[in-house]
């Protein structure tokens, strides 16, 4: 990770930058100044190892800032940002050893070619860095972290081969041999405590010489590469049995879980390193299948190339939700997990992002019974929750949870729609005679119109006016026997203003018109 400082007094083009850079280079640190001054201020208090300037600003323009850091021999990599016209400052600006230059405006291709052209000077004398150090302070305490810096290089395939044939000789590992990783659980516990290196020693020098160190980036796990003195499965079995000895050892004196994931035999371990940190990486990982607190071997069959599809259970899944069948659903899940034999060849993020997807399809259900932003929460904690599983049976526990908490959501919310509706219709049979419209009762109860009309359908069988029209034809009904009011005052008592509307709306409901009903049943 590099800082970089990016100086120029054009927000848009400063802020056009600082994006370019920080989505090419996420994990760079990326500041602003908006002139030499302010940017000169910031180096002098912050380490900086990129500088990239305009050259006309106010206050102090970026000629006058390469200047003031030439003087002071700044090691920052200075790139000149130039435009048409300007070429006589960027030729200025290359006798002072500014590193390179560009002219605006420029593209992602171009910022990008700065960035692999200015990271590959600065690694060169970051190692020539290391180098020196590494001859002037070998007996210091920092050649302990540049050790371990080189054999992460090591296991990782990127040594120079200045640093390959030094580490060579230092560490004297030839031979057949072996690597495994140590994974702790809660690094706190153990995992970041330098004196694990000889505990691991001391379990791996019987079987052969070792050398252990911390991955870079992940302290809870140690890398260590052993010889065996016989090319065996002999060997192979002698160390299997030490590193479960100190898994017991470790376990049951502290409060915490150590996993251990092994590689094959290989021929030559210095040269085959990386290869074996790969294939002790990928039997660690089966810890997800087999458990914590084991050692795993590495095999073949730990190689993976199965995939993980659920869509053939997406229907079936669907239909359970519906009708909130928790034991279909417990089955369903608990079989995608029955044959762990085929599920150890495929990826535990694999299989994580199916789960998720699948529980994602199997909430729209609830979409529209719920509040927005509730749903959309459920979705967030839903990845949360499945991602972040430890193991199978932590990802089918909650799988399944996730799958319940909708079948609860849907049975929940649906008997509320139901009450809701039920209240919707007494609301009607009491003010039928008022102006009520479907935006109206829909806005009342809380609900999209659109939503609310077939909910209403849904729950009470037919439409919310179909449902109206027959409330008020019923009072009608009741006031044309029971009264003698004129039809027009009936009209306007069950809710119609117009007089002749409701002699037509009453005529196609009752088959005869409001007078003559009267006189049927008078």
């Amino acid at each position: 990770m590099y800082n970089f400082l990016i100086v120029e007094d054009e927000p848009r083009q400063l802020r056009a930058l600082t994006n370019i850079i920080r989505q090419l280079r996420p994990s760079y640190v990326v500041n602003q100044a908006v002139d030499g001054l302010q940017a000169l201020e910031f180096i002098n208090h912050h380490a900086v190892d990129v500088v990239i300037t305009d050259i006309r600003m106010p206050e102090m323009d970026g000629m006058q800032l390469i200047e003031a850091l030439y003087d002071k021999k700044h090691a920052a990599k200075i790139i000149l940002c130039t435009g048409y016209g300007e070429f006589e400052y960027a030729q200025k600006a290359i006798k002072m050893e500014i590193f390179d230059y560009f002219v605006k405006p420029t593209g992602k291709s171009d910022i990008e070619s700065l960035l692999v052209k200015v990271e590959k000077k600065l690694e060169e004398e970051q190692i020539k860095l290391k180098e020196t150090e590494h001859l002037e302070k070998k007996l210091d305490d920092s050649f302990p972290i540049f050790m371990t810096y080189l054999l992460n290089k090591w296991v990782g395939g990127s040594l120079l081969e200045k640093e390959r044939l030094e580490l060579e000789q230092s560490l004297n590992i030839t031979g057949p041999g072996i690597a495994f990783i140590a994974e702790f659980s809660d690094p706190d516990q153990w995992g970041a405590k330098p004196s694990f290196e000889g505990v691991l020693k001391a379990h791996s020098n019987p079987i052969g010489q070792s050398v252990s160190f911390v991955k870079e980036g992940h302290r809870e796990r140690w890398i260590t590469i052993v010889t065996l003195s016989q090319l065996s499965k002999q060997g192979l079995k002698g160390l299997i049995a030490c590193l479960n000895k100190l898994i017991i050892d470790i376990n049951s004196e502290n409060n915490v879980e150590l996993t251990i994931g092994t590689s094959r035999i290989t021929l030559n371990i210095f040269t085959d390193a990386k290869q074996a940190y790969e294939e002790a990486l990928t039997s660690l990982e089966r810890k997800f299948f087999y458990g914590l607190g084991k050692v795993i071997v590495y095999s073949e069959a730990n190689d993976r190339h199965n995939s993980f599809n659920l869509q053939d259970k997406e229907e079936e899944l669907s239909a359970a939700i519906r009708k909130s069948d928790i034991e279909t659903i417990s089955l369903i899940i608990n079989g995608l997990f029955q044959d762990i034999d085929t599920l150890i060849h495929i990826e535990p993020e694999q299989i994580k992002e199916e789960l998720v997807r699948v529980t994602r399809n199997q909430s729209k259900v609830i979409k529209h019974l719920v509040a927005k932003p509730y749903y959309d929460q459920f979705i967030s904690t839903l990845r949360l929750k499945l991602m972040r599983c430890k193991d199978y049976r932590e990802l089918r526990h909650d799988a399944k949870n996730i799958l319940f908490e909708i079948v609860d959501l849907l049975h929940t919310r649906e008997d509320n729609n139901s009450l809701i509706i039920q209240q919707c219709q007494k609301y009607i049979e009491t003010h039928y005679h008022e102006d009520i419209s479907l935006d109206f009762l829909a806005q009342r109860f809380h609900f999209n119109a659109s939503y609310f009309s077939n909910l209403f359908k849904s729950h009470a069988g037919i439409s919310l006016s179909e449902y109206l029209v027959k409330v008020r034809m019923e009072k009608a009904h009741e006031l044309l026997v029971a009264t003698d009011y004129k039809i027009s005052e009936i009209a306007l008592k069950v809710g119609y203003k117009d007089a002749a509307y409701f002699i037509r709306m009453f005529k196609r409901e009752m088959g005869l018109s409001p007078n003559k009903f009267r006189q049927v049943n008078g």
